[in-house]
C-alpha cells in the first residue's frame, strides 16, 4: 500500500479508502447491523471496513495476475506454432519461467484472498460471539436488580 488508510465515519456507515502501488483506490464499507445499534462502534466499522478493502485489492491484484497468465499462455502457444520453434532457446525458456513464476504469484494471491477472507469472516463472529455474552451478561444483571427491588 501507498498511504495510510483513510477513514469515513457516518450514521453507522464507515468506509475505508486504500490506495495501492499504482494510484488505483479501493473501498471498504460497513454498516453496523440493527441487532448491534447498542454495541456501535466507528474502530471496530473500521476494522472491518478495511478488510474488506483490503480483500478488494487482493481480488485485483489476483485478477491481473490472471490476465498476465493468460497472456504469456497465449504468447508461448503462438511461438510454439512457429516452424522455428525450439524448446531450449533462450527466450523460450525465459517465456516458461516467467509463466511458472506468475502461476506461483497467482496461487499465493488466491491463498492470500482466502486468508483475508477467513480472518474476515472470524473476526465478525468473535465480535458476534462478545455481543451475545455481553447482552446476557446484561440481562442477567438486570433481572438480578429487579429481584432485589
Amino acid at each position: 500500500m501507498k498511504k495510510e488508510p483513510k477513514f469515513i465515519y457516518k450514521d453507522g456507515t464507515t468506509i475505508c479508502e486504500v490506495t495501492d502501488n499504482m494510484g488505483r483506490i479501493f473501498r471498504g464499507e460497513s454498516n453496523c447491523h440493527p441487532d448491534d445499534k447498542d454495541f456501535e462502534s466507528p474502530i471496530t466499522g473500521g476494522v472491518i471496513a478495511e478488510f474488506r478493502a483490503q480483500i478488494a485489492v487482493a481480488k485485483t491484484y489476483r485478477d491481473d495476475l490472471k490476465i498476465k497468465l493468460s497472456a504469456l499462455r497465449q504468447l508461448y502457444s503462438c511461438i510454439k506454432q512457429s516452424n522455428n520453434f525450439n524448446r531450449n532457446s533462450y527466450e523460450t525458456k525465459m517465456l516458461l519461467r516467467q509463466i511458472s513464476l506468475t502461476t506461483q504469484d497467482l496461487d499465493i494471491a488466491k491463498h492470500q484472498l482466502a486468508v483475508l477472507k477467513l480472518d474476515l469472516y472470524n473476526y465478525i463472529s468473535d465480535k458476534d460471539k462478545i455481543h451475545q455474552y455481553l447482552r446476557k451478561y446484561n440481562a442477567e444483571k438486570l433481572d438480578k436488580n429487579k429481584k432485589n427491588l
